[in-house]
């Protein structure tokens, strides 16, 4: 069989069709892999040599930064006329206390560096605030499993519940505005 113009023009253009997919799965690729570079450069180097601890060989698609729920409560207290914030956690931990104070109480150094900031203004109030304990992030000997279940009631309010392993609640939403409400009747 002798091939005619026109097989040989169909068999060219299949030669290019299949050159220019090549090039443009090699572009998307890099620039896949281009993406995976910028999203690990969003991550603290500590961060980011502990995800590849953990997880050798896979690709960081995205990186968000998040904000993590820590329950701490502010309570205000009355003590020998004078009132006291304390910052406590729910285990009970301390974190700081604070009190007014009178600026002639402050101490030579901070005093002297209030005049300067306050530049002949007026000192409105001085608070002495003890930090006694600071938050830190502590691994698990072993991982916690943890269920995160978005669950829409039938009369189509929405809120979200985490359950461990054995089906036990961990935490709810409705359990969080309930609380919210709590006190504030």
């Amino acid at each position: 069989m002798k091939a005619t113009g026109m097989t040989r023009a169909m068999g060219v253009w299949g030669i290019v069709v299949i050159v220019a997919l090549a090039g443009l799965v090699f572009t998307l690729q890099w620039v896949r892999a281009e993406g995976h570079a910028k999203e690990a450069a969003k991550l603290p180097k500590a961060a980011a040599a502990g995800i590849r601890a953990a997880f050798p060989g896979a690709k960081i698609r995205e990186v968000e930064r998040e904000k993590k729920e820590l329950v701490i409560y502010e309570v205000e207290l009355i003590r020998d006329g004078r009132e006291i914030e304390v910052e406590v956690s729910a285990d009970g931990v301390i974190l700081a206390v604070e009190q007014e104070m009178a600026a002639s109480a402050l101490p030579k150094p901070v005093a002297d560096a209030v005049a300067r900031l306050a530049k002949g203004g007026k000192v409105e109030e001085v608070e002495l605030k003890e930090v006694r304990a600071r938050l830190t992030v502590v691994p698990l000997p072993m991982p916690q499993t943890v269920y995160e279940v978005e669950i829409e009631s039938k009369d189509g309010e929405t809120f979200e519940v985490e359950l461990d392993a054995a089906g036990n609640v961990l935490k709810s939403e409705a359990d969080d505005h309930e609380h919210e409400h709590e006190g504030h009747n």
